[in-house]
């Protein structure tokens, strides 16, 4: 055959009938002639390559279709009579075909693509030339994009949101999961017919808000939104919808990629937090006005109780009874103190507490507060000291009251919490402007000191530093917070620096008015 293809090209001069033989071996793809009976004539290298020989002869004169295509691709034989290659090529007809195995010389197979060419001399029909080339790379390509494509699809028809793809230019619907019938309530096929059939599931009064989030998409523009869904059964569902643009090699905006979530539950959720929270605060400014107007009935009686054990301990006593008031005075100081600070924290929270102006000697305010402790300093054998830095005005406008419950309150507790060493009262000038100054005050001691990770929580209320400081020291776990409260209405912040062992140091800073 490769005889006659020569004759019939050899009215070209220009091309050898050598370098003709040598065409076939010169390309990638297998190639074999067979004549009407189906056996070899003519083989290429890359054809013995490919089905596992090293020498033409073991090809020419054997019947290919036995040799290389006796058995389809689920295993089962494939007669020869039903070869699609055998049944164009005997009808006079080229095939093509790219779904079928060719077996090699070891017993293995592989996916082929191949074409067959009749070929004819003087107009008869005398065989065929077949070419193949071996897809096994392209078929595990596809079959990895079939299973890609499988996943998407499972995970599109089975997400509860929607994923959507659109195409910007003109604005077409690519594809939009199946969760969007479920969401809307509408069918998604129109969606496919008109990219802005969305908008036709939007509530009325949300759909300019999203017609100019989805123009904004177009152009490219990472989006987020809320909106409402309005379905035909009249149900209306909340929305958040996000877009992200996919940009092809050049930077051109190929598609728009987005999701959007039914969030209806979550709001409705949030909501209901929200209406049990504002209940929640609602009872308990009820309950702080409620201690707030009756503080003057609470505080009367303590105070008749604590008057009248100090005019009895004024009076002649056995030294028995003597001690028994003493400790009558002494658990309702203490129960004073407590009840002070559940109700001024109650008047703080209920916003009835108001801060006074007046003008008061700030260095003698310092000095009564220190005396006032020093008994209870003594009494533990700790140095109770007070610094004032110079520059610090004498005369200044405010609330000494309040100012001096601070400072009670931290000199307090540095007391509490230090068996021996010192306590150190330090006050500072910070700032001074337009008729204010802003002073900075220092508590420190030698106690016990705070972990870092209880340093924020013990500013809250009915907190302290850990369990046990109540059962060992006692207190209300109010004093701090309410300290808190109080230098936040004169202007200023709070804070601490500690060390477990080493001690504690409070600082705190007030805004005040200088004086006359």
């Amino acid at each position: 055959m490769i005889e006659r293809l020569s004759r019939r090209v050899s009215t070209k001069p220009y091309i050898e009938s050598s370098e003709l033989r040598r065409l076939p071996d010169s390309t990638g793809e297998a190639i074999y002639g067979i004549v009407m009976m189906g056996n070899c004539t003519l083989c290429n290298s890359a054809c013995l390559r490919l089905l596992g020989y090293s020498d033409p002869v073991e090809l020419i004169g054997k019947h290919m279709h036995k040799i290389m295509h006796h058995t389809r691709p689920d295993g089962t034989p494939y007669p020869s009579d039903e070869c699609r290659i055998y049944l164009a090529f005997r009808g006079g007809e080229g095939s093509h075909v790219d779904d079928e195995v060719v077996w090699r010389a070891d017993g293995t197979s592989f996916p082929v693509e191949y074409w067959s060419y009749p070929i004819r001399d003087q107009n008869v029909l005398i065989g065929a030339v077949v070419t193949f080339v071996d897809i096994t790379e392209r078929k595990r390509a596809e079959h990895a994009l079939q299973q890609s494509a499988e996943m998407f699809r499972q995970l599109m028809e089975n997400i509860r949101e929607i994923f959507f793809l659109v195409a910007p230019d003109p604005p077409k619907m690519v594809y939009v999961s199946p969760a969007y019938e479920e969401v809307a309530g509408r069918p998604r096929l129109e969606l496919y017919d008109r990219a802005d059939a969305w908008i036709d599931s939007v509530y009325p009064q949300d759909r300019c808000h999203v017609r100019s989030v989805f123009e904004q998409a177009m152009q490219g523009v990472t989006t987020a939104m809320e909106y409402r869904f309005s379905r035909p059964d009249g149900s209306v569902r909340w929305i958040h919808a996000r877009s992200f643009p996919v940009q092809d090699s050049q930077g051109n905006l190929r598609r728009i990629v987005g999701i959007a979530e039914d969030i209806t539950d979550r709001k409705r959720t949030l909501e209901e937090m929200d209406a049990a929270k504002a209940a929640a605060e609602a009872a308990n400014r009820a309950k702080s006005e409620f201690l707030a107007n009756k503080s003057h009935e609470i505080r009367t009686p303590m105070n008749g109780i604590i008057g009248m054990t100090e005019l009895l301990l004024d009076t002649e006593l056995t030294p028995e009874h003597a001690e028994y008031l003493q400790m009558v005075k002494s658990s309702a100081d203490s129960l004073l103190t407590i009840i002070n600070d559940i109700l001024d924290f109650s008047e703080i929270e209920s916003g009835k507490l108001q801060l006074d102006a007046t003008t008061f000697d700030l260095r003698k305010r310092l000095e009564d507060v220190i005396k006032g402790l020093a008994i209870k300093a003594r009494s533990k054998g700790l140095e109770l000291l007070l610094t004032v830095h110079p520059g610090i005005p004498a005369s200044m406008v405010g609330d000494p009251t309040r100012l001096s419950q601070v400072l009670t309150n931290l000199v307090g507790n540095a007391l509490k919490f230090t068996d021996r060493g010192e306590v150190v009262v330090e006050v500072r000038k910070e700032v001074e402007s337009d008729n204010f100054a802003t002073l900075h005050f220092s508590v420190g001691d030698t106690g016990i000191g705070i972990p870092l990770e209880k340093q924020q929580m013990i500013f809250d209320e009915f907190s302290q530093a850990d369990s046990s400081t109540t059962r060992r020291f006692g207190g209300t776990g109010l004093g701090l917070a309410i300290s808190k409260r109080l230098v936040g209405m004169m202007g200023g912040q709070i804070w601490l620096e500690s060390e477990v062992g080493r001690g504690s140091t409070f600082h705190f800073t007030v805004s005040l008015e200088l004086g006359p």
